[in-house]
């Protein structure tokens, strides 16, 4: 497992919003050119990653909890990624941790993946940074799906 974290100047919901716009992931994860997702944004959803180099790859949310944890899994060839983001509400911010655990063909994954984590998690600060969310976003989880929210 690649662990990298980050303390953001930011509330959890914040960057829990952020997380989840997975139409901005491309700006914060160099190896992507865009994601699509397929339905609702819940536990169980699908999407692709559109990669910059290479194929396209499938991927599953295997956990939602508001503020707190995404995990996804990503399809690779003769096994998976998992990525785990997980928040920890600080003095004056949140951690935010992410961590990369290949199942299968854990050779896939070498020593840089540890040092690309957190060169993705810098660009991510970077992105929230240049714009921060005020809660802007017109959506919101309702136990694990998301509902429009009337805007003000």
């Amino acid at each position: 497992m690649y662990t990298a974290q980050i303390h953001l100047p930011f509330s959890p919901l914040q960057i829990w919003e952020f997380l989840l716009q997975f139409s901005r992931r491309a700006e914060w994860e160099w190896s992507l050119k865009g994601v699509r997702m397929e339905g609702s944004l819940q536990k169980g959803a699908a999407g692709t990653f559109l990669k910059m180099f290479g194929s396209d790859r499938s991927f599953q949310i295997l956990e939602l909890e508001p503020e707190k944890q995404l995990m996804l899994s990503e399809a690779i060839p003769g096994g998976t990624l998992h990525w785990n983001h997980r928040l920890e509400e600080n003095e004056g911010g949140t951690l935010l941790i992410l961590e990369l655990s290949p199942q299968g063909l854990g050779r896939y994954w070498h020593s840089e993946s540890a040092e690309t984590l957190s060169e993705a998690l810098s660009r991510l600060k970077s992105c929230l940074e240049e714009s921060p969310l005020k809660s802007h976003w017109p959506f919101e989880l309702d136990g694990f799906f998301l509902v429009h929210r009337a805007m003000n």
